[in-house]
């Protein structure tokens, strides 16, 4: 399983992810970007830019997401 992982949330203009602790976080959608921000989860101190999104891809920051400003 990726770092976190994309669940539903009621609010539209939010994404939210859950550790792999049970911790939800709760990101705006126009500022966060799966595969170019990393998240940190307060509650256990687990930290990744792995996600897996509701549509099974996953997402991470790599060399080339920071060369060319594309999602990894």
């Amino acid at each position: 399983m990726a770092g976190f992982l994309e669940v539903e949330t009621q609010d539209p203009s939010l994404a939210a992810f859950q550790c792999q602790c049970g911790q939800v976080i709760k990101k705006r959608k126009d500022a966060f970007v799966p595969g170019l921000h990393v998240l940190i989860c307060l509650a256990c101190g687990d930290r990744s830019s792995e996600i897996q999104l509701m549509s099974g891809e996953v997402k991470a920051v790599t060399a080339e997401s920071h060369r060319d400003g594309a999602d990894g």
